[in-house]
This record gives C-alpha cells, structure tokens and sequence, in this order.
C-alpha cells in the first residue's frame, strides 16, 4: 500500500573512502602533494615544546606561590594550566596532518 521509507534513509557516500591514490581526483592529488609537510611538523614541535615549557613554568609558579589569598592564586594558574592543555590539541592534529 504504502512504500516505508528509512527515517534518515539518504546516505551520503564517500567515493574517495577505500581506494588508492591512484584514483583519486587530480585536485586530491595535488594537495597532498603540494603540502608543505616538514613546515607542519617543525611548527607542530614547537608548539608542542612551548606549551611543556610553559606547563612546567606554571607548575613550579604554584609550588613558590606564597599561601596567602590561596584561592585567587589557585584559580588563575588553573585557568592558565588549562589553556596550555587545550593548545596540545592543535599540535596533535597538525601532526596527523603531516601523516596523512
């Protein structure tokens, strides 16, 4: 009577998952290619080496931190601490870049 039709029935497909690089289109090729790798991955270094640096720096600030007003001093190197972890992600990520 009625055709039943798959909520959310419409897949996108992905020609390029699975196959060699000698089928990809010219323009896959191309930047892959043309991307600059070792840039990538020096300045991925670096950024990860800066952001140790200053993780250290920070944990030794805490430890020669006087005790007094404690909690203003613990929450500003908290959020400090913080950010230095969340700028780890980026490096991670232009390091897989440079192993694609």
């Amino acid at each position: 009577m009625y055709r039943s039709r798959r909520p959310y029935g419409y897949r996108r497909r992905y020609p390029y998952l699975g196959q060699d690089r000698r089928q990809l289109p010219f323009k896959e090729i191309f930047w892959r290619l043309s991307w600059p790798y070792l840039y990538t991955l020096v300045l991925a270094s670096l950024m990860v080496l800066l952001t140790i640096i200053i993780f250290i720096l920070e944990i030794i600030n805490f430890l020669n931190n006087d005790r007094s007003n404690n909690l203003s001093n613990i929450t500003i190197i908290g959020a400090k601490l913080s950010c230095s972890i969340f700028f780890l992600i980026p490096a991670v990520f232009m390091y897989l870049l440079g192993n694609i």
